[in-house]
């Protein structure tokens, strides 16, 4: 027999190659009688697990001899088998059993960090679409630490597609063929960066339904330029070489190029500066949840501004000062609506507030029932809630964040002693009607309380 961790597997002598279960059974019996008279814990066990693996074998494979070895499993009852057509059988079946998908893409997205989406950017030859897809990769990449993919027109026309011309049934299979890989990447939890000319609005309209049937996100991206604005700018000559002869079929002169009617994203690349565009495309991205692997986007977003400023916040860890490290600095008693507040805040219910309002973002409480947020740093002020204010941040650079609701003042009234007590204390203790300490206030900032 074939010995296998100490324990001798006999075959029968009549049918070489094959294990005889008469004799592999007894010969286990055997053992185990044998250990249970000398480590009977143990082979307690052991028979327990022999007689799982028994029942797991009989309810689900089925092992047959043959001449040169054992055969591989059958397939399940539910399974579908195929076969290739002339082929008596074959050992590969899809397995249609509770959980043979494998790996779903809300898991995928979830494991990342964030979401898989196809931006087909699409416009004139010469209008910016691998110019502003090129840049807003270096940002995905580079700032929010996104893995982004571009799929340039030029770049794959000397690999996946170098058979491929410019006659219209080409440029239709060329879309086709950048889109069916656009949705294995998007798929994968990768944003893909897709610029092709594809002029064509059918097209374009068949890229977006592949990723429609597979439950994938598209974002059509139309870079928009007069034609004489791209022909000015032809950065590869190409337009002069059209208008010479030397191409034929170029789409905007000879050729038709069909507008996109409703894009997901617009963008007039003759007026706006490359971040202006790549700004847009981030705010369409994260408006999607893909910046944050979210499944769904509300429906009411961005049409209604969410009350948590459509930001995943996670409340501040509690542990980071001891009670007796706390009992050391500045103290404020709490009553018990102050109480209530700090609740609210901790708990997340008043994000994107951190901690009670700053002077700024009070003022701008009581005058518009809102407040400013960059939640994507775009303008390098992620963190302008929270600190201390000055009203020269509130820059016309600041001002291209977003507005969210905050129309009630959520602030911690002091007593003019306690002013005197903190001083320049970067920690103040708040203390709760009971005595007890319950939160650390680092970084104060003291103001007069505005009503008007």
């Amino acid at each position: 027999g074939n010995k296998t961790h100490g324990l001798t597997w006999p075959c029968s002598t009549d049918k070489p190659g094959h294990m005889s279960d008469k004799g592999v059974f007894s010969h286990v019996l055997r053992r185990l009688h044998i250990n249970m008279l000398n480590r009977p814990t143990t082979s307690a066990l052991s028979l327990v697990l022999f007689g799982g693996m028994l029942f797991y074998a009989g309810t689900h494979i089925d092992v047959r001899a043959a001449a040169g070895g054992i055969t591989a499993p059958a397939a399940p009852q539910n399974a579908v088998v195929t076969a290739p057509s002339g082929v008596k059988s074959a050992n590969v079946f899809v397995d249609t059993t509770v959980g043979a998908k494998g790996l779903q893409k809300k898991e995928r997205y979830q494991s990342i960090g964030m979401k898989g989406v196809t931006l087909w950017f699409t416009g004139f030859s010469g209008s910016g679409k691998s110019t502003v897809g090129k840049r807003l990769e270096e940002v995905l990449v580079r700032d929010y630490r996104k893995h982004t993919y571009r799929l340039d027109g030029d770049n794959l026309r000397f690999g996946l597609n170098s058979d491929l011309g410019f006659a219209k049934e080409d440029r239709t299979e060329n879309v086709r063929r950048v889109g069916e890989v656009s949705a294995l990447f998007a798929e994968s939890g990768v944003i893909v960066v897709a610029s092709l000319i594809s002029p064509y609005r059918a097209d374009r309209d068949k890229v977006r339904r592949i990723h429609e049937e597979r439950g994938l996100e598209f974002v059509e991206v139309f870079v928009d330029v007069p034609i004489h604005e791209a022909e000015n700018r032809d950065p590869k000559g190409l337009y002069k070489k059209a208008r010479s002869g030397l191409i034929k079929g170029f789409t905007g002169l000879d050729a038709p190029y069909e507008a996109p009617l409703n894009p997901e994203v617009h963008l007039m690349s003759h007026q706006m500066s490359i971040d202006e565009e790549v700004r847009a495309i981030i705010k369409a991205l994260a408006a999607r949840g893909v910046l944050t692997a979210t499944e769904n986007t509300p429906n009411w977003y961005p049409t209604l501004i969410p009350p948590d400023g459509g930001m995943h916040w996670e409340p501040p860890a509690y542990s980071t000062y001891s009670v007796a490290a706390a009992r050391q600095f500045p103290q404020v008693l709490l009553n018990d609506i102050d109480l209530q507040w700090l609740q609210c805040i901790g708990e997340g219910w008043a994000a994107p507030l951190k901690g009670f309002m700053r002077e700024g973002v009070l003022l701008q409480t009581l005058h518009y029932n809102s407040m400013l947020i960059d939640e994507f740093d775009l303008t390098g002020n992620a963190d302008f809630n929270e600190r201390k204010t000055n009203f020269d941040d509130y820059s016309t650079k600041l001002q291209m964040g977003d507005r969210v609701d905050m129309s009630v003042p959520i602030v911690l009234p002091i007593t003019a002693a306690s002013k005197m007590m903190i001083g320049n204390k970067k920690q103040v203790t708040l203390i709760a009607p009971t005595g007890k300490p319950v939160a650390v206030l680092t970084d104060p900032e003291i103001y007069d309380y505005r009503k008007e």
